[in-house]
Parts: structure tokens; sequence; C-alpha cells
């Protein structure tokens, strides 16, 4: 993947949640748009207009969208553990498909991701 553009209800959040699980710092940002990028995964957040936001107690998992959005990370364990803060739920287990290791996460929004660790 190169980069994915996510409309987002709260900019800094999300933008303070893709850097700690990339574990680097936005390469732009405004109070309309954030770029976060550590070389292989990129994620342009866009602020959503203010009557299609979300308040964060409101968020529901988006489990029924037609696309999951995949990160390589180095380690997942270490990736998990930089993102803690957030109270992001991850999936039960792990899998394998080859030598990729694998494991579903719904971000602070709700929005349903992948990260992928590759043996």
């Amino acid at each position: 993947m190169s980069r994915i553009v996510l409309w987002v209800s709260d900019i800094n959040h999300q933008a303070d949640f893709y850097s700690a699980l990339f574990d680097t710092t936005p390469k732009s940002t405004s109070a309309e748009f954030s770029e976060i990028s550590d070389g292989a995964n990129a994620v342009l957040l866009h602020a959503l207009p203010e009557q299609y936001r979300t308040p964060a107690a409101d968020v529901v998992v988006q489990d029924e969208v037609a696309i999951k959005p995949i990160f390589a990370v180095t380690s997942i364990e270490q990736a998990q553990s930089r993102v803690a803060r957030f109270n992001v739920t991850f999936g039960s287990e792990k899998n394998t498909y080859g030598d990729i290791t694998y494991l579903d996460c719904i971000d602070p929004e709700g929005n349903v991701i992948q990260l992928s660790e590759r043996s």
C-alpha cells in the first residue's frame, strides 16, 4: 500500500494514533489535514466537515465497509505497545498466511485496519 485517505472527526487524536502506530511524526499537519508516513505506510487524514463529525463517545466499529487497510509493521507486539494508551481494540489472536503474521485492530474512530508483520 502506498497511501490511504481517511476522513476523520478528530484529526489530532487520529494523527497521534497513526504516528504512534508507525513510530514516526506527522510529515505535514494543519487543522484540516495531516500526513503520517514511515516510508512503508502513509495515511492522509482529512478533517470531516463539522456537521459530519462523530463525538468519540458515539464511535461505532466500521466492520461493514468494503475495504480494510493493511499496514506493514516490523513488530506487531511493539506496535500494540506504542498505541496501548489509545484504548484501541485488537483481534483476539494473530493469524499467519505464508510468511506474514497479521492482526486486526480498530482505530480510535472505528476503522478496522490490519497490522502485518513479515516473518
